[in-house]
C-alpha cells in the first residue's frame, strides 16, 4: 500500500481523524491534540475542501458520530500533551445549525481518553474509558483507569 498527499490540513498538529457520519458524503474530521479548531474535510467533485465545524477548545483525543442526531458527533477534549487531563471532558459538536456550529460540553471526565456508543432502549448508552483516575506527576500510573457509562442527553 503506498499513501499519497493529496491535500494540505489546516492544523498544526492534526491528532485525531474520524470518518463523517453516513450520509454525510465522503470525508472526515480531524482535530489537535493540543489547542485549535475541529476541521472537517470533505471530497466535492474531485476536490477536498474544508471548514471550521467547532473553534476548539483542542486536546482532541477521539471524535465518533453520534447516533439519531443527523451530522453531530461526540468528542474528547481538554486532554492535552503530556497527560494534562484533569480538564478532560466529553462534547458534543453539532456543526451544521445557523450559527455555524456549536460546542457543548456533556460530561465531566478528567482522564477520559477513549469513547464509544452502544444502541439501548430507549436511546444510547455512551460508554467512556479513562487512562487514570488521577495523576501526581506525569509518572504517576497509580490510580488505574476506569471505564464509565452513562446515557447520552
Amino acid at each position: 500500500m503506498k499513501f499519497s498527499r493529496v491535500f494540505s490540513c489546516p492544523l498544526s498538529d492534526p491528532y485525531v481523524v474520524s470518518p463523517l457520519h453516513p450520509g454525510d458524503g465522503v470525508g472526515f474530521l480531524a482535530a489537535p491534540e493540543t489547542e485549535g479548531p475541529v476541521i472537517r474535510l470533505r471530497l466535492e467533485n474531485g476536490v477536498w475542501q474544508n471548514d471550521e465545524i467547532a473553534p476548539g477548545p483542542g486536546g482532541c483525543m477521539s471524535i465518533i458520530s453520534e447516533p439519531g442526531r443527523k451530522g453531530a458527533y461526540l468528542a474528547i477534549m481538554q486532554c492535552y500533551p503530556i497527560f494534562r487531563f484533569e480538564a478532560g471532558g466529553i462534547y458534543r459538536l453539532s456543526p451544521d445549525n445557523e450559527a455555524g456550529g456549536s460546542v457543548q460540553r456533556l460530561f465531566e471526565l478528567p482522564f477520559v481518553h477513549r469513547i464509544e456508543t452502544v444502541p439501548g432502549e430507549g436511546g444510547y448508552h455512551l460508554v467512556a474509558a479513562t487512562i487514570t483516575q488521577a495523576k501526581d506527576s506525569q509518572e504517576d500510573w497509580s490510580r488505574p483507569g476506569v471505564v464509565y457509562h452513562a446515557w447520552i442527553p
